[in-house]
């Protein structure tokens, strides 16, 4: 069953097309007219009707009759007769990028900076039980953990600063797996090894492709300006992998742990 979505027109010229699912996507009139634009919130394809009815021939007005002009931009805003309509059906055609969210980088950054919030915290609160058990000088180590929860916080609002400390951060892991691989210990070598190819995914991410263009002014303007787009980040491999390993080896620890009773 096809769905249809009002256009309204914004400040600046352009045209807002807004999606039953609650998404909006901002798009100039040139884009709307020569390509398929692409709801980032549930992916689905916003394309003109292929059939629309023929509208009478208009006859010419009488001499020195005046003809009423009808403000199709108008009747668009109200949501009334006059306003566009798209149908809705999953069309295939390409994501708007400049002009538009793009929610397939950023749910990667954002599931991203979802572990380094998560680590962050657990380790501030660890470091505060060590604290209160151990003195205050042993709630220090809370520095680092509390500098992973910035930069978490950072990468889901797409700051540049927390992009680098974030590369800063990979880049040291890098090297720490490095030395780890040199110890000669097959499992030692084996976490090195998985710890080197996510620090490694990280800088790839981070640094190449067009990941950069989310950490522009325009596009965290443009984020701001569209807060009901949805992005599915638990989707991203950049969240389900390491869940996945962390599932599997709790429940290799649970195993192993029940067999030696």
């Amino acid at each position: 069953m096809s769905r249809t979505v009002t256009v309204r027109k914004t400040h600046d010229g352009r045209l807002a097309l807004s999606c039953p699912c609650g998404g909006v996507e901002v798009v100039s009139r040139s884009e709307a007219a020569r390509r398929v634009v692409r709801c980032g919130a549930c992916d689905r394809g916003l394309s003109r009707p292929k059939h629309r009815a023929r509208t009478p021939a208009a006859t010419a007005p009488a001499a020195g009759v005046a003809v009423p002009r009808l403000d199709a931009t108008a009747t668009a805003a109200k949501g009334g007769a006059g306003s566009e309509s798209f149908d809705a059906k999953g069309l295939e055609g390409p994501r708007p990028s400049r002009e538009g969210r793009d929610p397939g980088h950023e749910r990667h950054v954002i599931a991203l900076g979802v572990w380094y919030r998560l680590l962050g915290l657990l380790g501030v609160l660890a470091a505060a039980l060590c604290g209160v058990l151990l003195g205050p000088p042993a709630a220090l180590l809370a520095l680092p953990f509390g500098v992973c929860l910035a930069v978490g916080v950072g990468l889901s609002r797409f700051h540049p600063a927390a992009r680098w400390a974030a590369v800063v951060l990979a880049g040291l892991g890098i090297l720490r797996s490095l030395v780890g691989l040199a110890g000669g210990d097959l499992f030692a070598a084996l976490g090195a090894l998985s710890v080197l190819g996510w620090n490694a995914a990280v800088v790839a991410l981070l640094v190449l492709g067009k990941t950069g263009e989310l950490f522009t002014p325009r596009y965290r303007a443009l984020v701001e300006r569209t807060p009901t787009v949805r992005v599915s980040w638990w989707t991203s491999p950049f969240f389900f992998v390491p869940a996945g390993l962390i599932l599997l080896t709790l429940v290799l620890a649970a195993a192993r742990a029940a067999a030696s009773l």
